[in-house]
């Protein structure tokens, strides 16, 4: 499942941007949502295996940084999109 905005404020975003626009996955932040998303115990995320953690972790970021054409909260807003001028 996709955090929520409670978990997104408690624990963070699991990425940082860098002065290019790259995005990094920040590790320590993505690996604290596997278990709350997962719905396991952290001892059990624990015990996941190296590959499985890396793909919870590419997953995790996929949440936060998936584009603009897939689904997002936009189409239930109800502030109007401006040009930004």
């Amino acid at each position: 499942r996709e955090p929520s905005y409670d978990e997104i404020e408690a624990i963070g975003f699991p990425f940082t941007v860098s002065g290019d626009g790259g995005v990094r996955l920040d590790s320590s932040v993505a690996l604290k949502y596997i278990p709350v998303l997962a719905g396991i115990p952290r001892s059990s995320a624990a015990q996941l295996a190296k590959l499985d953690i890396f793909k919870a972790c590419m997953l995790i970021l996929n949440f936060f940084t998936r584009s603009e054409t897939e689904e997002d909260s936009e189409s239930g807003s109800t502030t109007p999109h401006t040009s930004g001028e």
